[in-house]
């Protein structure tokens, strides 16, 4: 069986405001070459990591055109929430978004606990949450169907491969899984492949690069095989993706959150959950949302000092 993952692609109608090019355009591109890898290595199911559009309301046009061409794969297709997937980290409100809708259609399979996918192949996912993180131990733990089995699973959470010096997070050496790859999302710059204890963890970064800091490395998919037994394996595909996207010019705090006044509104639509009472922390929570550097965010504390 073979199976293709992929994670936070960020669809959205209009170009960021780091990129130079057409990134809807790009986006589209990135996902014709996907549909052909998914012709030519004979992909039977795909898994997608969360943060399939920008925002949980994406144009119609958008959400349509994309469920035609998931429709045209023509396999299964399971993904978790991610961050921008519901309003105000509420999973009640998924029904009312752009991947609600591909759920509710049939196109996407909402993927959670571990199933059973193939004759020796189980997937599991761990969508994004306030309140995820909290507990490294227990928070992206799956169990196996079957320990003689190889397990899937797909996350959205801070997951971070080193040191990491603010806000909620889990560092890859604390996670517990029965999993055999763990495939990470939501941390858009990726991280080097790293074994923990029984599992392989990965993060090859975000699919949309929305941000300036994403120009250091390439974009893709990954390939998982385990047709045979004891013999499962993984490959990393990039991308043919244009080498000069993004401008030049120094990454401020306005270039990040735009207009103040769009930033505000931003604070004020989020801080309508009553999670969000704390407006440093909203920031801190939007900041890493984004990949911001340290340095950015605190600049944006700065404003509301």
């Amino acid at each position: 069986m073979k199976l293709l993952i992929f994670t936070d692609s960020h669809i959205r109608a209009s170009t960021p405001r780091s990129r130079i090019d057409d990134y809807p355009t790009a986006m589209w591109e990135k996902f014709q070459q996907i549909t052909q890898i998914i012709s030519d290595k004979g992909i039977n199911a795909v898994l997608m990591g969360g943060d399939l559009f920008d925002a949980p309301d994406p144009s119609t046009s958008i959400v349509n055109s994309y469920l035609q061409l998931f429709t045209y794969w023509n396999i299964p297709i399971y993904s978790i929430v991610g961050s921008h997937d519901k309003f105000g980290y509420n999973d009640d409100t998924l029904y009312r978004t752009g991947l609600g809708t591909l759920i509710a259609s049939g196109t996407i399979k909402l993927l959670d606990k571990t199933q059973r996918i193939g004759h020796n192949t189980q997937i599991a996912g761990v969508s994004h949450s306030y309140d995820l993180d909290e507990n490294p131990a227990t928070d992206y733990y799956r169990k196996k169907l079957n320990i003689n089995e190889y397990l899937i699973q797909i996350c959205h959470g801070m997951t971070v491969n080193g040191p990491w010096s603010f806000s909620k997070h889990t560092n890859v050496k604390d996670i517990r899984t029965d999993a055999d790859l763990l495939m990470c999302g939501h941390y858009h710059p990726g991280f080097e492949p790293v074994q923990v204890n029984n599992t392989m963890i990965i993060n090859v970064g975000a699919l949309g690069r929305t941000e300036n800091v994403q120009r250091r490395y390439t974009p893709g998919v990954v390939v998982v095989t385990t047709d045979i037994p004891g013999k499962e394996s993984w490959e990393f595909i990039p991308l043919n993706v244009p080498e000069n996207v993004f401008g030049t010019k120094e990454v401020t705090a306005e270039k990040v959150f735009g207009d103040i006044n769009v930033f505000i509104q931003l604070l004020k639509d989020r801080s309508s959950n009553a999670e969000y009472g704390n407006l440093k922390e909203l920031i801190m929570l939007i900041g890493h949302e984004g990949q911001h550097s340290e340095e950015i965010i605190m600049k944006a504390l700065e404003y509301i000092e």
